[in-house]
């Protein structure tokens, strides 16, 4: 969880837009359970924030670059739709740059202005960087990352969400362990476990309980069994099992990416028992202070 935000100047006629697509970001934050808001300190000046989990917050600014222009289309105004159009792609552009770091080297005091823009600047909202050696393979995960957006907001069907995670899991495995031809799934996830990586719990991954989260491995396993019961059996669990781990597949995905980006072997924390009844004890400990 996380949160972000800032100031920007803007011409005093863009403030009625403002206000609408404000409150189409609002609506689009509100399934992601991520809070927004915008005020108006003076004519020309506005305040944003935005607050939430951070992969969420990557998706739903992705979708804005999309879906903001259109919005300000359709909002009447004495502007041509054009020009409402650039004015919706610099909101987007102001957000994401604050989201990705973009003002991070101006100066404490830099307030940017609203400009009317031909187009947002588009960032990866997943972290598929593999480094300059591996971009025939990046260039292979954008397809991933489109299929994770268009999931989100439920615009693609389950069952070829699964057959893209799959994939990208197995594509990843195999530069991972330096493979050039794919042995059984189960077999490139029981390799990368041997050598000590995959065994992390993904109970920080939206799951219900730290009991209910698998480790990385297991939601791999899992999804082989779920995707193999839909392509060849007619099996309609695959929403139900996105919807259970949709979060943690990205959190695995992000995870190989790295292990193939640092080159080197790399071998995720165990969560023994032990380890998680010290971690919810703390968690207690914490709940108890604020309480």
């Amino acid at each position: 969880m996380g949160g972000f935000g800032g100031d920007f100047r803007f011409q005093e006629r863009d403030q009625p837009l403002l206000r609408v697509l404000s409150a189409a970001i609002g609506r689009r934050a509100r399934p992601f359970s991520v809070r927004w808001r915008l005020a108006f300190p003076s004519s020309q000046l506005a305040r944003f924030s935005m607050d939430g989990n951070w992969t969420r917050m990557r998706l739903l600014v992705d979708r804005l670059r999309r879906d903001l222009p259109i919005v300000a289309e359709g909002f009447q105004s004495t502007d041509l739709p054009s020009e409402r159009r650039r004015t919706a792609n610099g909101l987007v552009d102001i957000i994401s740059r604050w989201l990705y770091g973009g003002y991070d080297r101006r100066a404490e005091d830099y307030v940017p202005r609203l400009l009317r823009k031909r187009n947002a600047t588009a960032y990866m909202v997943v972290d598929f960087w593999l480094g300059q050696e591996h971009d025939d393979l990046a260039d292979r995960l954008t397809v991933t990352l489109d299929t994770i957006s268009a999931w989100a907001f439920d615009d693609i069907a389950p069952e070829a969400v699964l057959e893209e995670l799959h994939t990208a899991a197995t594509l990843l495995l195999m530069r991972r362990l330096g493979l050039r031809r794919a042995p059984a799934f189960s077999e490139l996830v029981e390799r990368e476990v041997a050598a000590g990586g995959l065994n992390q719990g993904l109970w920080f991954a939206d799951y219900n309980s730290f009991d209910d989260a698998p480790t990385m491995g297991d939601l791999l396993l899992d999804l082989k069994t779920v995707r193999a019961r839909s392509k060849h059996q007619g099996s309609r669990e695959s929403r139900e099992w996105l919807d259970h781990n949709f979060w943690g597949s990205i959190v695995t995905l992000e995870y190989l990416a790295e292990c193939v980006r640092d080159g080197l072997p790399r071998r995720s924390p165990a969560f023994t028992s032990e380890s998680l009844a010290q971690l919810r004890a703390s968690h207690a400990a914490l709940y108890a202070e604020e309480a």
